[in-house]
């Protein structure tokens, strides 16, 4: 049985995503982490097969993050979109879709079909520079739920897929 998790130590690290064997122990690098690339928000898809996170450089310059997902059972890497400003994602239940929100500049909602990689708006979230979206599937996967504070404070909002 192996653990997928983690490692955040306050600030950026050059290996981010590791592989923990629970029954000899050890760890081994989930992600070979490229020197100079940012790994960061990683989401489970729902089934667990998958896990989403962005990538692009430690310097942050716009329009270079990508979005990624990989199967932490066999190791293998997804490359979903590239040359955006994603920030926080998220893989739906079986992993064809992933929704992310967007930074530096915010540019909305994100939805991207695996597949073909096409890359939608879903609509656009409006938050201060101080609140970030987090979008999420929904259960069934029909909607995405995020957060903005568009009205002042901070609410959740819900929008249906189309």
């Amino acid at each position: 049985l192996s653990v997928a998790w983690t490692r955040w130590g306050g600030g950026e690290t050059s290996q981010r995503l590791w592989l923990t064997d629970l029954q000899r122990g050890g760890l081994t690098p989930l992600y070979d982490q490229p020197d100079g690339e940012l790994v960061t928000h990683e989401a489970w898809s729902g089934n667990g097969r998958w896990i989403g996170f962005t990538a692009g450089p430690f310097d942050r310059k716009p329009d270079m993050f990508s979005l990624r997902m990989i199967d932490p059972y066999r190791g293998y890497t997804v490359t979903v979109a590239e040359g955006g400003n994603y920030w926080h994602c998220c893989p739906n239940r079986d992993g064809s879709m992933v929704v992310a929100d967007t930074n530096w500049p915010d540019e909305g909602i994100k939805l991207v079909e695996v597949e073909s990689g096409t890359v939608d708006t879903l609509c656009l979230s409006r938050s201060s520079i101080d609140v970030h979206p987090h979008p999420r599937f929904s259960p069934d996967g029909e909607k995405v739920a995020f957060t903005s504070d568009v009205s002042g404070s901070s609410q959740v909002y819900v929008v249906e897929l189309p």
